[in-house]
């Protein structure tokens, strides 16, 4: 306790001071006797003069303990009112949450130890054709403290199950760490035409008897456009035939996986009887003549 000192004197304000006055005199004089503020020469200098300001202002500061002060003096005054056994132990650290109750982040000592936020972790469902030629996706994050929007670039090339890391994305760190990383999970919808192995795609065109035997012109579908591809005579069903850098795109390198099309020949079916004698005559010119 500091006996015989008016706490009024030490803040420099008038017995009238309201709230109001003595924190602001308290936020002055704290700023520039805080030991953390000033020269490591000058620290127990700067102790005790900052013990006794703090003393001042939680005296004055406090309605009850301000009355018995103004009524008694030092007397009204008592022990537990104000203690000085945490400073005695915890150096300077004893203050902190007086201090940091009035000073911005610029003042306040820095933990001592900052630490790395959470990382988060995102499924994102998306199309064949996104992952053959990229995309840029809107998303939603959810996180502790608050949602955010977020554009996400995806790569040409992405493979299902491949895990993008998107950096400071994720949880906030703590004590002033970095923020956490977000990692997205990719999920690729099932394409009703073609079937993904590696980087290369199948498909199954159908064609009539006809265009397997004696060979046409027909449209085949990619991933951005049909294209003409000559289906050869004699065509048979356990063929496939393959368009080059018609497939996949390489994730991370140059170039295309291959489109490979596998004929599904289809048999007619409700053949009048002039038909059928048709193609039985056809059966035996061919069988004749093989």
């Amino acid at each position: 306790m500091i006996e015989q000192k008016d706490y009024y004197k030490i803040l420099n304000i008038s017995r009238e001071a309201d709230q109001k006055d003595i924190k602001k005199a308290y936020r002055k004089l704290a700023k520039k006797y805080h030991p953390d503020m000033i020269n490591k020469k000058n620290s127990e200098v700067s102790i005790d003069k900052f013990k006794e300001i703090t003393e001042a202002y939680e005296i004055l500061s406090n309605p009850d303990k301000r009355e018995r002060y103004n009524e008694y003096g030092h007397s009204g005054i008592k022990e537990e009112d104000f203690n000085f056994d945490d400073f005695a132990r915890n150096g300077f650290d004893g203050f902190d949450d007086i201090f940091n109750k009035f000073f911005s982040q610029q003042y306040r000592n820095k933990p001592r130890t900052s630490q790395k936020g959470a990382d988060l972790q995102l499924i994102m469902e998306i199309s064949l054709k996104e992952a053959a030629f990229g995309a840029k996706k809107k998303i939603k994050i959810s996180r502790i403290n608050r949602g955010y929007k977020l554009k996400v670039s995806i790569p040409a090339g992405v493979k299902e199950g491949m895990k993008l890391r998107i950096a400071n994305k994720g949880e906030p760190g703590k004590n002033e760490g970095p923020n956490g990383d977000l990692y997205i999970i990719i999920k690729i919808k099932d394409n009703e035409v073609f079937e993904r192995k590696d980087d290369n795609l199948y498909c199954e065109i159908p064609i009539s008897i006809f265009q397997a035997t004696l060979g046409d012109k027909i449209l085949v579908p990619t991933l951005n456009k049909n294209v003409t591809f000559d289906i050869p005579e004699g065509t048979q069903a356990e063929n496939l035939f393959r368009l080059k850098n018609k497939g996949m795109k390489h994730f991370n390198k140059h170039g295309y996986g291959d489109l490979l099309i596998k004929p599904k020949i289809v048999i007619p079916k409700n053949l009048t009887d002039e038909q059928k004698n048709l193609m039985k005559k056809l059966e035996k010119l061919i069988t004749k003549n093989n």
